[in-house]
């Protein structure tokens, strides 16, 4: 069974030809300019999650670091614990406290120094009153594109906690 109308000129079918030509250019040429648009977007990607990653462990490093000095009681943080406890740098005498390069923290490659480039991390703590101690933790590092970035968090350790 023949599908082709009879109607049709060989004029007509001439004309017609290229359409098909046409329609796959004009196909390929949008799916190529889509997948350029798309493919360009991830390098933004990749370097978002790379920071990401690296404000992650810088967060869980500070995290970490509160989450020992609070098992503490208030009257116990002092430079002298804190350094016989590994939890900051030795050979220290005032503040503010370095933790950049804490020696148990080397060993498992998770010391600031260590995971982060150009890390400068700080502990200060100041008696409050009433038995109780305020710990402010201070945390700055370079990112792998050029940024510094900050950051800030603290705790409570005694009776106003």
């Amino acid at each position: 069974m023949n599908m082709r109308p009879k109607n049709r000129t060989p004029r007509a079918r001439r004309r017609d030809r290229g359409a098909l030509l046409v329609d796959v250019l004009i196909g390929m040429f949008l799916l190529v300019m889509t997948s350029l648009s798309i493919m360009s977007l991830f390098p933004v990607i990749k370097r978002g999650e790379q920071m990401s990653t690296e404000e992650s462990k810088a967060i869980q490093m500070c995290n970490r670091l509160i989450e020992h000095v609070q098992m503490l009681p208030a009257d116990d943080i002092n430079i002298k614990n804190l350094s016989a406890l590994n939890l900051i740098d030795g050979g220290q005498t005032t503040q503010p406290l370095s933790f950049t390069n804490v020696p148990l923290d080397e060993a498992s490659r998770y010391s600031p120094g260590q995971s982060l480039r150009d890390a400068d991390a700080e502990l200060t703590y100041a008696q409050i009153g009433g038995g109780s101690v305020r710990v402010l933790i201070t945390m700055t590092y370079t990112t792998d594109t050029g940024f510094t970035k900050t950051i800030n968090t603290g705790t409570v350790v005694g009776d106003f906690r």
